[in-house]
């Protein structure tokens, strides 16, 4: 699967990208921002054991490479919901920190977000970014996303208990 954007490429993982992908990964501000399953430092072992994991989950998770000018920028995924919550997919998503600011990982929640709408069976698509992370919170809102709940004291990270937010898109107020 290949989905081509305006100036980067969401593809497949493939064996080869888990050189660049401990590269960019192995960043304590990235890690900060993720659960704590993301590992730090994250060596290339760590890259060879996820792009396995993506290629063996294909059934319950939708994960992509971002690629810009033929490199490895990010990670953007899609995690299907089942029982009640069948018609959801949460996303979550890293881009490398050369690219930030830059409006690149909007357009990929963008793109994502446009696939999974006209290929499954999905009403809603939400993120739960932390509080503090407003990168992330205004790149899914220039995305279409709505804020939906403040969740106070709902997350521990780096030992310190956080509030987390949860924002939604729905395929109705989808525009694209």
């Amino acid at each position: 699967m290949r989905i081509v954007a305006d100036g980067f490429v969401l593809r497949e993982w493939q064996d080869s990208d888990a050189e660049r992908l401990a590269d960019i990964a192995d960043n304590k501000k990235i890690y900060d921002n993720l659960r704590d399953g993301f590992p730090h430092p994250y060596s290339l072992e760590d890259a060879k054991r996820y792009i396995s994991f993506v290629k063996s989950n294909s059934s319950s998770s939708l994960i992509l490479a971002i690629e810009i000018d033929g490199l490895i920028a990010g990670n953007i995924g899609a995690f299907f919901k089942d029982d009640v919550y069948r018609k959801n997919v949460e996303i979550g998503y890293f881009l490398a920190e050369e690219y930030w600011g830059k409006g690149i990982i909007s357009m990929a929640i963008r793109e994502l977000s446009k696939y999974v709408f006209d290929n499954y069976d999905i009403i809603r698509i939400y993120a739960e970014p932390f509080a503090r992370n407003t990168g992330s919170r205004r790149a899914l809102e220039k995305a279409g996303f709505s804020p939906e709940a403040l969740m106070r004291c709902n997350v521990i990270k780096n030992g310190i208990i956080e509030d987390s937010c949860i924002y939604a898109l729905l395929k109705d107020n989808f525009k694209y």
